[in-house]
């Protein structure tokens, strides 16, 4: 399991402003925001469902991890996905423990739980 998931049945756009919001009253920055349905309309010109992701970062967990491992950085930042699914928004952020054991460092370990901690937190309070 990569994805932690919830399910809401409010307005996409309403979902994704409380989702940057609880990010932020996390500790985490947003930093960047890519519009899937945005994007693929206009690079390749296909219809999609309302799609966005967010790259979150908490600052102080990233250079943790950064200063024990730097490969670690092609894992970040944390991506935080806000989607439609028929008449449902789903709200998803990555399990950073999942990719964390592949490193083998306890450290690494330690600091993938506080930020999946912190981003469960964002998900069920959205």
């Amino acid at each position: 399991m990569f994805g932690y998931s919830k399910r809401f049945s409010e307005d996409f756009e309403e979902i994704a402003e409380r989702t940057r919001k609880k990010l932020a009253d996390e500790g985490f920055g947003v930093l960047c925001e890519i519009d899937v349905k945005e994007t693929l309309k206009k690079k390749i010109g296909v219809d999609f469902e309302d799609y966005i992701i967010l790259g979150a970062c908490s600052p102080t967990h990233a250079h943790g991890v950064l200063s024990r491992e730097k490969e670690f950085g092609l894992l970040l930042p944390c991506n935080v996905v806000v989607y439609k699914d028929k008449d449902e928004v789903v709200v998803s952020a990555i399990v950073p423990t999942a990719l964390a054991k592949m490193s083998g460092d306890e450290k690494i370990m330690k600091i993938a739980k506080e930020v999946e901690e912190k981003l469960k937190r964002v998900v069920d309070s959205v």
